[in-house]
């Protein structure tokens, strides 16, 4: 699993288009995963939001040619799994996905106040929860309700 991380881009129509494509193409040749899965805040946003859309379908035109699966995932259908299996916040899932995924236990997600800014490390437990979301993981988990 990778997460290429929240990213800006002043960028808009075609250079947004040539900027998204250049980068997901040194990470799709590098990597060559067997499927590419999208988090998109709400799927609402896929038809509102012209930028999202326009760096959907180019994400989902580099993967094409690939010929690599596209999953898209909301947050909402991500958080809905696992609070329904009783975790309901992101330190109580990062802990859990700890026990799934090995190679997360370096990395250790402290309890935060609401005040506070998330760590930079929390994308890497919402990419490992697409996935786990993803592979049915969680909903499979014998103490998961």
């Amino acid at each position: 699993m990778l997460d290429w991380g929240v990213r800006s881009y002043g960028s808009a129509g075609q250079k947004l288009n040539e900027e998204v494509k250049r980068r997901v193409q040194d990470l799709l040749d590098m990597f060559v995963p067997g499927l590419l899965i999208l988090r998109v805040p709400n799927l609402d946003c896929l038809q509102g939001d012209k930028k999202v859309e326009r760096v959907l379908k180019t994400l989902r035109g580099e993967a094409k040619l690939r010929s690599i699966p596209v999953r898209v995932l909301s947050r909402p259908i991500i958080k809905r799994v696992f609070v329904t299996g009783g975790l309901k916040s992101k330190y109580e899932v990062a802990s859990w996905l700890r026990t799934q995924f090995p190679n997360l236990s370096w990395n250790i997600l402290k309890k935060r106040k609401p005040w506070h800014s998330e760590s930079y490390s929390t994308s890497i437990f919402d990419a490992a929860a697409a996935g786990a979301v993803h592979l049915g993981i969680y909903e499979n988990y014998p103490a998961n309700p």
